[in-house]
């Protein structure tokens, strides 16, 4: 499950906001009418996302146009090795790059976008619990995601053609990571696909030269300090290598993201994104707008870092990106939090409040009166 906010109600009296590690309530009126417009939300995402045609048939859809995109983003051949990675039987072997040239990388998304948790969404619901993390985490123990339709075949696809997968997640690097792992085999991608060094999860240590995703980054207090996506995938871009303890690969290896596949906008550049109102994400969208379904190798990637005052610096990437949205996430996200400030703690009539002047923003009104 993402590290963002996620707003689950009760079928009663008590609203309940939830982060991780943060769980803060406010009564509501019982059965009150805002309350039951908020409720109806959860309950209708929830059964589309578990029995619809169409959600699967969306899927595969988007995995099926992503291999054309990466076919295209390969074609960059004054920077990418195609020959680095050899799948051999139980093992993914990865050479040293030249100078000069890198791999390419996709870097995925893992809830919602590889592994579909309505499994838990569902056990909310029905069983008038909320989100917090102690059964969120004991769903990733059980293992019960299943795959979303299409991914398991992409990231195939993209190891056949000379690429690496990596996965953005917001999953626990230090806590989840083997059962996130033993969840995605179940699912029917190989155990070989998987070593430890594809894992990008919340946690990683980016300060560490080295292997960082064995390192866990703390503050003084032993509380796990967040990363930005976006952070995560600059630094892979940025550095060279050493996996020679994995199946005798390569010490200088050099990676470069030419795709990026998530269900939130918030997957993508989150250092601009993250965390703001819907108008503010809209205007990054304006930035990247370009590359989501990029077939195009002249158009370069954006990303965004942040200077030493904190200010957000937009730059322009030297080779081409491709962005893929994997929909159908109408349960949570950025987009809801997006509608208010504090959206989470303004409590039902707030809330349906800033979901009416949503569909304001887009809305006929009659010449003459409809009969």
């Amino acid at each position: 499950m993402k590290k963002r906010k996620l707003f689950i109600p009760l079928l009663g009296a008590t609203t309940v906001v939830a982060s991780v590690g943060t769980v803060i309530s406010c009564q509501q009126p019982q059965n009150s009418e805002s309350q039951a417009v908020v409720d109806n939300l959860r309950w209708n995402s929830g059964v589309w996302n578990t029995v619809s045609a169409e959600k699967d048939a969306m899927t595969i859809n988007l995995y099926n146009a992503a291999k054309k995109q990466f076919d295209e983003m390969i074609k960059q051949t004054d920077i990418l090795e195609l020959d680095k990675v050899k799948v051999e039987n139980d093992k993914v072997v990865v050479s040293n790059t030249s100078d000069n040239k890198s791999i390419p990388v996709v870097f995925m998304d893992i809830d919602e976008t590889v592994l579909n948790n309505f499994a838990f969404q569902n056990y909310l619901v029905l069983n008038k619990d909320v989100y917090n993390s102690k059964n969120w985490n004991a769903f990733i123990q059980d293992k019960k995601a299943i795959k979303i339709a299409g991914a398991i075949e992409f990231i195939k696809y993209v190891y056949s053609k000379g690429g690496v997968v990596m996965y953005n997640s917001n999953r626990e690097q230090e806590n989840q990571l083997v059962p996130t792992r033993e969840n995605l085999i179940s699912e029917g991608l190989d155990a070989k696909y998987l070593p430890d060094w594809v894992f990008w999860m919340q946690g990683v240590d980016l300060s560490k030269t080295e292997a960082p995703w064995k390192h866990i980054k703390k503050d003084s207090n032993g509380k796990r300090i967040k990363s930005e996506k976006e952070e995560r995938m600059n630094l892979v871009n940025e550095k060279t290598w050493d996996l020679s303890e994995y199946n005798g690969s390569g010490n200088k290896i050099s990676f470069k993201t030419v795709m990026r596949v998530g269900d939130n906008f918030d997957d993508f550049n989150d250092i601009a994104s993250g965390k703001k109102l819907n108008p503010e994400r809209n205007k990054v969208l304006n930035d990247t707008g370009k590359l989501f379904g990029n077939f195009d190798i002249s158009v370069k990637g954006v990303k965004y870092k942040k200077n030493e005052n904190g200010q957000v610096i937009k730059e322009d990437e030297t080779w081409s990106e491709s962005y893929v949205l994997i929909g159908g996430n109408s349960s949570y996200g950025g987009w809801e939090s997006g509608l208010a400030q504090n959206f989470y703690g303004i409590g039902a009539d707030k809330q349906v409040e800033a979901l009416t002047n949503a569909l304001k923003t887009n809305l006929w009104i009659p010449k003459t009166p409809v009969k």
